[in-house]
């Protein structure tokens, strides 16, 4: 797992849990928390023989179905919204059950499935304002999801996260990289707002500006946020990280401002 002040990563693997059924081969899990905005849940299930998976989800309050959404709220206003990204999947409600649940099911017996959710915590104001995810790809090893913010910043995230290590790298939808998880957020302008990258060395759009980083230590974190002519960095940076920021005038590491040498577009940390 990893923490930043923007996001939080997790992976857990749930298949020794099932190891009374022979053919199951993996049960994982990764959740990305992209703070304050959603989290993004990923299931992996796969064996060796065609299972019809199940996914539930219990709520404290009565489930409505909006859409590719359900959503519960409580006496108070608090609401949670859930919005199905994974295809081929039904949504049953049950509300008649002492603590209403959803069950979400492959629509037919298969061998490998991915559960995809998005969870929006949020009131009956901001609820106007829930964000929207659409899956772009899963390539086996990877999903790639684009998720579009319908708060007034209109920011447009570029989500990918790895559920198979089988490969060295990933390259999907304009993305490539060697990482467990990688998210770029732009402004409506295009212009990079965040670049998150952990448990890899580089990460390229190559639609966009092509390396956005490398030269990473493959087993830690980079959290890059841009704000005007600065560039606010968390993780564990070492020298030589290479990253694309034309108008970075600023750059501090960890809270504190960090030297760099700038080569065109790029800058580059002693």
């Amino acid at each position: 797992s990893v923490s930043t002040p923007d996001v939080d990563y997790l992976v857990a693997d749930a298949t020794q849990r099932y190891a009374h059924m022979a053919d199951i081969q993996n049960v994982s899990r990764s959740v990305i928390f992209v703070r304050p905005d959603y989290f993004v849940m990923l299931d992996n299930l796969a064996a060796a023989q065609p299972h019809q998976y199940t996914w539930i989800s219990h709520f404290a309050d009565q489930v409505n179905v909006e859409d590719d959404w359900v959503w519960s709220e409580s006496e108070t206003g608090e609401r949670l919204g859930v919005q199905v990204a994974s295809p081929d999947t039904s949504i049953d409600v049950q509300n008649d059950a002492d603590v209403p649940f959803v069950e979400v099911s492959t629509v037919r017996p298969v061998e490998t499935a991915r559960f995809i959710h998005l969870l929006f915590p949020t009131d009956t104001n901001g609820w106007k304002d829930r964000p929207s995810a659409k899956l772009l790809n899963d390539t086996g090893t990877a999903v790639v999801l684009q998720i579009q913010n319908h708060d007034a910043r209109r920011f447009t995230d570029m989500l990918l996260l790895r559920y198979d290590d089988s490969t060295e790298y990933v390259s999907a939808n304009g993305l490539a990289t060697n990482a467990k998880v990688a998210l770029v957020r732009r402004y409506p302008s295009g212009a990079l707002r965040h670049v998150f990258v952990h448990g890899g060395s580089f990460l390229q759009d190559i639609n966009a500006e092509g390396v956005l980083v490398e030269n990473l230590n493959a087993e830690s974190t980079f959290d890059a946020k841009f704000v005007g002519s600065s560039v606010w960095i968390s993780g564990q940076v070492e020298s030589g990280v290479r990253f694309y920021a034309p108008d970075v005038k600023n750059v501090l590491v960890n809270g504190a401002i960090r030297n760099f040498k700038r080569t065109g577009d790029y800058i580059e940390l002693p």
